[in-house]
C-alpha cells in the first residue's frame, strides 16, 4: 500500500511539475524578479511556453542593465487578443541591454523578431559594447525583424511596435549597421526568400519616439514581388505617432543611408522624423533612399534632414527616389513639408541634389511644401547642384509650393550647373509635369563659368506647365557665370 501511495504521489508530482513548466505566460511579470532575472531569460521562457489568454506584460525596472552573451531571438508570437509587451517600469533611466561580441559582418543582431506578431517594446534601450571595435564584432542590427522559416510558410513579423527606446550602435565602423532592420530572409542567412502569401511579409509595424545613434537608421527591405506587388511589405509606419531622432549617422568610409533605406514597401509612412549627421562620412551619403517599390504608395512628410558630408568626389542626396523602371498605374509618391539642409566643406567634384527623382516611374509624383536649403547650405567643389532634379518618366509630376533658398556654391572655379529645379523627364502625357507656386531666392555662385538658374527644363522633356513661381536674388560672382 505504501509503495502504491508513493507511486501515485510521484506520478502526481511529475504531472504537476510538467504542467507548471509548460504553462503559457499571462498577466504581468517583473524583471528582475524570482520569475525572470533578465530580459533574455524572459524571452527564453516565452519561446518555450508561449503566451496565454489576455497576453503578457513584462515590466522591466528602470535602471536595469543587462550584458548579453548572445542575441535575443524571439520566436513566440502574440495575437490581437493576446499581445506581448516589454516595457520600462518606474522612474529613472530606461532599462538597457549591452551587446555581445558579434561573429559576422552581416547577421549580428541584439534583439531579433523571428516571425513574431503583436509585440510591443516600450523604453528598452540597446547599446553597442565598447569592446566591439571591428566590422565582425560590431552589431549589424539593433532591433531586427526577419522571417520565421526558410521555406513556406515563411511567416513575417506583423503588428509590432518599437517606441521610446534609445539605440546606440557603431557610427563609424560598420556600414551594415542599422538601428532598426527589416529583412526578407531568416535570422542566420541573408538569402532572399520568394514569398507566397501576405502573411509572409513584414507588415503593419510601427516605430516611433525613438532616439537613434548608428551608422544608419532604418532599413526596411521587403520581397521583390512581381505584379500586382501584393507581397510587398504593407503599411509600415515610422514616426507617425511620435518623432524619431536619428543622430551622428554615417561616420565611416562606406556609403551611408542616414535615416531610411527601403525596398519592396507599399503604403509606407515616414513622418515627423529628424535626421542629423554625416560629418564623418567620406563616401556617398543619402538622408532618405526609396528603391524598388513599383506601383507603391510612399509618403515622406514633415521630416528634417540635416547632412554634413566630408566627401570629396561622392554623391550626396537629401532624398533619393528610385522606385523602379516599371510605370505605376495607380500609385502616389508624396514628398511633403520636409526641410533639407546640406553642407559640404571638402567637396571637389561630387554632385549634390537635395531631392533626386531618377529611375522612378510612379503614376503620380507630388513634391510640395518643402524647404530646400533652409537657413543655409554651403557647398564647395565643382559638382552639379540641384534643389530638385527630375529625370524620370513619371505619368504625372507635380512640383509645387516649395521654397528653395540660401544655397551657396563656395567654389570659385566651377563650370557645372547650379539649378534650383531641373526637369529632363520624358513622357507622352500632356502635361505630365507641372511646376508652380515655388519660391526660389538667395542662390549664389562664388565664381567660375557655371550657370546659376532658377528653373531648367530640357527641350526633350515632356510637356511642362510652369507658372506662378517667384525667383529672385540669384547671383554669380563672375561675368562668365550666367544667371
Amino acid at each position: 500500500m505504501n509503495r502504491l501511495m508513493t507511486t501515485l504521489l510521484l506520478t502526481l508530482f511529475i504531472l504537476l511539475a510538467g504542467t507548471n513548466v509548460s504553462a503559457q505566460l499571462t498577466g504581468t511579470k517583473s524583471i528582475p524578479s524570482l520569475d525572470f532575472l533578465t530580459v533574455a531569460a524572459a524571452v527564453t521562457a516565452l519561446n518555450t511556453n508561449g503566451v496565454g489568454a489576455g497576453g503578457v506584460v513584462f515590466n522591466i525596472d528602470a535602471g536595469h542593465t543587462e550584458q548579453l552573451s548572445g542575441p535575443i531571438i524571439l520566436t513566440a508570437t502574440g495575437t490581437l487578443a493576446n499581445p506581448i509587451e516589454f516595457k520600462k517600469f518606474g522612474i529613472g533611466a530606461n532599462p538597457k541591454l549591452t551587446s555581445h561580441a558579434g561573429t559576422s559582418t552581416t547577421l549580428d543582431g541584439m534583439f531579433i523578431f523571428r516571425g513574431s506578431d503583436y509585440v510591443t517594446i516600450d523604453g528598452l534601450d540597446l547599446e553597442e559594447n565598447a569592446s566591439n571595435t571591428t566590422t565582425t564584432t560590431t552589431m549589424e542590427w539593433g532591433y531586427a525583424f526577419v522571417k520565421q522559416n526558410a521555406t513556406a510558410p515563411f511567416n513575417g513579423c506583423q503588428n509590432n511596435v518599437i517606441k521610446n527606446c534609445k539605440i546606440n550602435l557603431s557610427t563609424a565602423i560598420n556600414g551594415n549597421t542599422y538601428a532598426i532592420y527589416m529583412g526578407n530572409h531568416v535570422f542566420n542567412a541573408t538569402t532572399a526568400l520568394t514569398l507566397t502569401a501576405v502573411g509572409d511579409a513584414n507588415s503593419f509595424n510601427k516605430f516611433f519616439s525613438n532616439t537613434i545613434t548608428a551608422y544608419n537608421g532604418f532599413r526596411l527591405a521587403g520581397f521583390a514581388a512581381p505584379s500586382p506587388y501584393t507581397l510587398y511589405d504593407q503599411n509600415n509606419e515610422i514616426g507617425v505617432d511620435g518623432a524619431n531622432t536619428i543622430l551622428n549617422h554615417g561616420g565611416g568610409s562606406v556609403a551611408a543611408h542616414g535615416g531610411l533605406w527601403i525596398a519592396g514597401q507599399n503604403n509606407l509612412y515616414f513622418k515627423n522624423n529628424s535626421i542629423n549627421g554625416g560629418s564623418g562620412t567620406t563616401a556617398a551619403h543619402n538622408g532618405i533612399t526609396l528603391t524598388a517599390s513599383i506601383n507603391s504608395n510612399l509618403y515622406i512628410e514633415n521630416n528634417t534632414i540635416d547632412i554634413t558630408s566630408n566627401g570629396t568626389t561622392t554623391l550626396v542626396y537629401g532624398i533619393q527616389i528610385m522606385t523602379g523602371l516599371t510605370t505605376g498605374t495607380t500609385n502616389t509618391v508624396l514628398i511633403k513639408n520636409n526641410t533639407i539642409r546640406i553642407n559640404r566643406a571638402l567637396a571637389t567634384s561630387g554632385a549634390t541634389q537635395f531631392i533626386n527623382s531618377g529611375n522612378n516611374y510612379p503614376f503620380q509624383l507630388i513634391i510640395e511644401d518643402n524647404d530646400l536649403g533652409g537657413t543655409g547650405s554651403s557647398l564647395s567643389g565643382t559638382g552639379i547642384i540641384y534643389g530638385f532634379f527630375n529625370g524620370s518618366s513619371v505619368v504625372n509630376s507635380i512640383f509645387r509650393n516649395n521654397t528653395i533658398r540660401n544655397i551657396t556654391r563656395a567654389s570659385t572655379s566651377s563650370t557645372s550647373m547650379f539649378y534650383a529645379i531641373s526637369n529632363t523627364a520624358s513622357n507622352s502625357a500632356s502635361p505630365s509635369n507641372q511646376i508652380y507656386g515655388n519660391i526660389i531666392y538667395n542662390l549664389t555662385g562664388m565664381g567660375g563659368s557655371g550657370a546659376v538658374g532658377g528653373i531648367n527644363t530640357s527641350t526633350s522633356s515632356s510637356p511642362t506647365e510652369i507658372y506662378n513661381n517667384k525667383i529672385y536674388n540669384l547671383t554669380s560672382a563672375t561675368a562668365t557665370g550666367p544667371v
